[in-house]
Formats: C-alpha cells, structure tokens, sequence
C-alpha cells in the first residue's frame, strides 16, 4: 500500500481513540504499520502511541534507561510504538547527552534511582574515537565499557544492552580498508568481535550492523542531522532499528513465537500436488528457477526446525497425497521428521490451527502462520489474531526475506534445550499417544518410567532458568519476571533460593522444565516464583516440585510455607493448585490474588509416587 494511502487510512485509528476504543485502535495500527514506514508516518504512529499508552494503563510497563552520546527522542517514540503493538508499555528514562558515564560512577543518580529492568548503552563508532586507527585503542575503549557494563551489572538486576557498531559508507583507503589492519573497518570489525566476550552474564548484543546493513550505508548516514541535532542515523531508520529493537525485548519478556504452521501447495511448492501429481509440483533443481526458490525455502525452514522452532503442516488437502512429497519427491529439503504436526484435511483452518497448538500444548500467540493464498491468511488473522500471520509476496523468490523481516522468532540465548525442543515435541505426541492407548490416568503414569532430578542455579543453568522464568506464561503462579542478573544476585543471596528441576521418562529427556525461587522471612518461607514448562503439565511433576519446596524449606528451619497466585490470562490452569495441595486461604477477600499458607511441621511431604529414581541435589 503506498504510503499517502496508509497515511489516509489511519482515520479510524483516530476514531478509536476518540471513541476511548483503545484496543480497537491497537488491532487497526497492528494491521496498518510496517517498519520501513518513512519518518512522517512513523512521527503519527508515536502520537498514537502515546494516546494509547494512557488510555492502556494495565499493560505492562517496561522500564528502560538509554545511554548515549546522541540524541535519541525521537526514535524511543518509535520504540514505545512498537513495543505496544507486542503488549508493553515503555516508561523510558534517556539519560542527558553525554552525561551517561559520571551516571554509571554515581550510585545515587538518576539511573539507579529509575530501576530500569533494562539499560541501553547505545553505543556508535564516534564512542570510540577511531581517528586514532589503532587497534590497541579500540581494545582500551572495549575494557573501558567492559567495566561500566560491570558497574552497571553489580548495582542494578537489570538486562543490559548494548549495540555492536555499523561499517561507515566511506573510505579513506577504498577497498583496501576491508583488508588493512589499523583501518577504520578493521577497528569496527575488531569491536564488534570482542564486545560479546566482554559483556556481562545475561547481557545482549543488539546487532544494529546488520540493520545498518539491510537499510543501506548511503541512506542510513544522514551528517546533516548528526552535525545539526545529532541524531545517530536517518530518520527513515528510525522505524526499523525501533520494530527491532521491540521485538528483541518483547523476546526477552518471553514473547517469541515457538512454531511456524505451513501450508504446503505453493507453499512449500510451486503447484497443486492434489491435480498436478507429485510429478507435477516445483522443488528443487528439477523445477527450474521457481524449484529452487521452494528449495531455498524449505532450507531455511529446516534451519529453523535445528535451532529449535517447531514446525507444522497445516494444509487443505488430501492427507495421503500431501504426504507423498515429503517421502518421495526428488528436490524436497524437509521431510516428515522435520514436522511435529500434519494437519491435510478439508476443515477450516483457524480449527485446524487451534488443534495444533493444543497438541502442542502451546498458546495460540507462540504460532506463526504462513500461506500463499490471502484469503486463508484473512481468515486466520480474523479468526485467530493472536496468531501471527505475515504477508508473503507472490514470487517464493522473496518468502525468506518476508518470513525473516518479521523477526518473529527474536532469542537472546540458545539452550541445549532449544536445540532439541522438535525432538521434544514428537516425544510428547508419543506420550500422548501412550495415554490415549491406557486404561487409566495411573497406569499411562507408571508405564512412562518417570525420573526427575533437581538442584540449584549455576552458571551452567542460568541461561535456561532464565528463559524458563520469562517465557512461561501457562503454568506461572505470580508471572514474575527475572533476568539472568536478577536471577543470579538471588542465588547467591542468603535469604532466597533458586532452585531447578528436571525430567526424563523412556521416551526421552525433557531437560529442565521447572524453576523454583523462595524467599525466607525469618519462620516464613514464600514461593516467589514457580514455573514449568507445558510440556510436562499433569504428570505429578507438580507434586515432586512441592515436594522438594518443603524439604528445602524445612532445612531452612521454616515453619510455614506461604505461596500466591496472581491472575492472567494466560495461567488459569495453576489456580487451585496450593488449595488443592491443601493450603489455607488468608489473604483478603477483596485482593485481586490468592495467598495460602502451608503448616510445614503439620502437612506430610508430598508424594509423587510416579516418579521414581529421584536424583537429589545440593541446597
């Protein structure tokens, strides 16, 4: 849509907050905004974002401190958009330019009074003075950041960022400047190189080198707005870098998606299996230019699937015939163990959709739908608009780079369980499968050989405790969220324990599914945070976690036991758990949660009798 009509067509967003319709106006900007939007209609969408922001005040807030030698107003109205359209409400603190480093030193400035869960050092390559050309002086200015990172990391339980730097548009040594040590380039490139090493745990590299990359280094530099306001890149970027930086936080409050749905004919490729035959389709080498776009596709899919994303067919079809080229068509790259659910049939599939993600046992907004045919996509969107569903171009030429545009799968850590989540998911349809097939809930419990194995935090275990507390949504009592620095002052603090768990059965190993965080208050031990993943609800591994809290608990000398339950919208399924294992209600009526109490000296330990072999760790 060309940008005067987008421009006209944000009518009825205006409308919808006349009206206070504020979720209207929300959905209306969701379907009408794009990123590389220009500057003018990016200037509206952060008016917008403010109007919402106030009549939205239950989302939310992220608090996010900016650090920098530049002038960054403009683009954090385009961020506080952006991160409302994925469900938070910025409360930003730009920290005066240039002042940020006497910021860093003082304990009692204004950074360290606003308590960010996020601070940005949003650094550019004018930070590190490259006219000196020596790589010597680079490595000075990385141990320089490196320490106020640390400084930062010790007083604040916060994700710190920071931006890895772009190449410039121009040279002083032309094409040799790629190549020559001392260059300008070769500095940039020796920063970028060192700066994950020097960063603290939990940290995260924003790769604005790669967004510089895609905008173009011509359009991106813009020295007319540096010199005159100093404005770190043009403002046409302004929409990408903000979309990006969105979606790369809103991954970090454990809001990435988790599995791509497919459709297949046109999809995965050129043709219509069903009347064209598997003879007939387009894949691979065999298929000309159009094949191998189908191929390139796919490869990518798989590339996904290793890095832990699972994948779905989800296809108007016949299902034999749609099967037939995953087993037997010459030029295929993805085949039937690449998939974790095959939906061909003839129902809608919005319902089909839905199915998936219950056999998955995912929400709704952990899914990304793709499919050639518009009208499925409208459908979708309406039907299902938690789900994501992007536009895909006509050309499969182009479906990676719209596919990959999105950034729909944001992470700021890979796990050993990431990488083997699709195997995950085939071994609890199995389990599923296993269930279906018992004569009772006890039996399918028992033949699944249980063992759980549980400990505290280490560094080894940190990365995973702290996706686990950020992404789990379903089985969270208080949807308290942590970072990896937060996690780890906590496990070292004498007056809380952060303890993990883990489980394996005869289909295969789960890995660590549960996280646990107490707070001892002299005879009062309190459930601060406990999460599970979905994958392991219903199997008694609630009951072995409850178990180990009050052991832990009665070998801190604590009487009582004490654990809330917060509403979502999202964790329905854990609200009767405490008084189902017996807690006393007392907390107030009138609270919008839940608090029980639990009398440790008088309740028996919890029984998990399914799960056998129990592995027990230090505390």
């Amino acid at each position: 849509m060309p940008a005067e009509d987008r421009a006209k067509d944000l009518a009825p967003v205006r409308d919808a907050l006349r009206a206070q319709a504020a979720p209207l106006a929300l959905q209306l900007l969701r379907d009408r905004a794009a990123p590389g939007d220009d500057a003018v209609l990016h200037s509206q969408y952060a008016r917008f974002a403010k109007a919402l922001a106030k009549q939205l005040p239950d989302l939310p807030e992220l608090r996010v401190a900016f650090l920098a030698n530049a002038t960054l107003d403009h683009w954090v109205d385009c961020l506080r958009f952006w991160l409302l359209l994925e469900g938070f409400r910025l409360e930003p603190l730009i920290v005066p330019f240039g002042t940020w480093p006497q910021q860093v030193m003082d304990p009692d400035s204004e950074l360290y009074q606003f308590r960010p869960a996020v601070v940005w050092f949003f650094t550019q390559a004018n930070d590190l003075r490259l006219d000196t050309y020596q790589p010597a002086e680079v490595e000075q200015r990385g141990a320089d950041l490196s320490g106020q990172l640390s400084m930062v990391s010790a007083r604040l339980p916060a994700l710190l960022v920071v931006n890895n730097l772009p190449a410039p548009s121009s040279r002083i040594y032309g094409n040799l400047d790629g190549s020559m040590s001392g260059s300008v380039a070769d500095c940039i490139d020796h920063f970028n190189r060192a700066l994950p090493k020097i960063l603290p745990a939990g940290s995260a590299v924003f790769d604005i080198r790669h967004l510089a990359a895609r905008f173009g280094l011509d359009r991106w530099e813009d020295p007319r707005m540096w010199y005159h306001s100093k404005h770190p890149f043009s403002l046409d970027a302004h929409g990408p870098v903000a979309f990006s930086a969105a979606r790369m936080l809103a991954a970090a409050r454990g809001r990435a998606r988790k599995c791509l749905v497919l459709d297949l004919d046109n999809t995965l490729w050129g043709g219509v299996v069903g009347d064209d035959g598997i003879d007939g389709i387009q894949v691979g080498p065999d298929g000309g230019a159009v094949g191998e776009a189908y191929a390139s596709f796919q490869s990518w899919l798989k590339a996904l699937a290793r890095r832990g994303i699972a994948l779905a067919v989800c296809s108007k079809n016949n299902e034999e015939l749609a099967r037939e080229p995953f087993l037997r068509k010459r030029g295929m790259v993805l085949d039937l163990n690449d998939l974790v659910a095959f939906k061909a049939n003839w129902d809608n599939k919005a319902d089909n959709i839905r199915a998936i993600a219950r056999d998955l046992n995912l929400g709704l907004d952990a899914l990304v739908f793709v499919d050639d045919n518009p009208a499925e996509r409208a459908l979708v969107r309406q039907e299902l608009p938690q789900v994501g569903v992007p536009e895909m171009p006509v050309d499969p030429a182009d479906y990676v780079r719209a596919l990959a545009s999105g950034a729909w799968f944001e992470t700021l850590a890979v796990t050993s369980e990431d990488l083997s989540r699709v195997q995950a998911y085939r071994e609890n349809i199995a389990r599923s499968e296993a269930q279906a097939r018992a004569t009772d809930l006890g039996s399918y419990l028992e033949g699944l050989e249980m063992r759980a194995g549980w400990g505290t935090v280490d560094a080894s275990t940190l990365p995973r405790v702290a996706q686990l507390v950020n992404k789990t949504n379903q089985f969270n009592l208080t949807t308290q969220r942590y970072t990896e620095a937060e996690i780890q002052a906590l496990s070292t603090s004498p007056d809380s324990w952060v303890g993990h768990f883990s489980l394996r059965d005869r289909f295969g190993d789960h890995g660590l599914i549960a996280v646990v965080i107490l707070a001892f208050d002299g005879p009062t031990a309190r459930i601060d945070t406990w999460v599970m993943s979905c994958r392991v609800f219903s199997r008694q591994m609630e009951h072995f976690t409850f178990g180990v809290i009050q052991e832990v608990a009665r070998r801190r000398r604590a009487r009582y036991l004490k654990g809330t339950y917060i509403p979502s919208p999202k964790n329905a399924v854990v609200a009767d758990l405490y008084q189902r294992f017996g807690g006393r209600s007392v907390g107030d009526p009138a609270d919008t949660y839940t608090t029980w109490s639990f009398d440790l000296e008088a309740m028996e330990p919890m029984d998990a009798h399914h799960i056998q072999d129990m592995t027990v760790a230090e505390t």
